[in-house]
């Protein structure tokens, strides 16, 4: 993957993710992070920085514990379209590389763990797999563009 900026600019009139003419407007399925920033009817995708969410009643980034999000991912396997997500149940050795909503279950090589804070498999005696009955996924938010196969 390569990462790009958290802003996406155009330049196209979009009377429906612009409902007035200036303001920022909550982008759906990004967890409550992504937001479009509206000038004369032209949005802007933008998104909150990590420890934040876009608080709908304010029109800008308020922190989580001001702004607690209720939207769920779109699936179990890919919280966002894109990035790696660890599989719950398999002690960290299985993970999904998700490319715009798709997944792809990879496992880490031999003495590796899936690290979900780096997104990667790591040394096993660098991290220390944790998981609980009760999978919480953190979903770290960078922009990705997936590579053609």
């Amino acid at each position: 993957f390569i990462a790009i900026s958290s802003e996406a600019v155009s330049t196209k009139r979009d009377l429906k993710i612009c409902r007035r003419r200036s303001g920022n407007f909550p982008k759906p399925g990004t967890l409550c992070r992504g937001y479009y920033a509206c000038k004369d009817f032209v949005p802007t995708e933008r998104f909150c920085h990590e420890e934040e969410h876009f608080n709908t009643n304010k029109g800008r980034c308020d922190s989580k514990d001001h702004f607690p999000c209720f939207e769920k991912p779109k699936s179990k396997e890919c919280p966002t379209d894109n990035g790696q997500f660890l599989k719950p149940g398999t002690n960290c050795k299985i993970y999904y590389d998700c490319c715009n909503g798709k997944p792809t279950e990879k496992k880490c090589p031999q003495d590796t763990l899936f690290d979900p804070s780096k997104q990667k498999c790591d040394w096993s005696d660098h991290y220390t797999c944790i998981e609980s009955k009760k999978f919480v996924f953190k979903v770290h938010f960078l922009a990705f563009i997936c590579k053609p196969k």
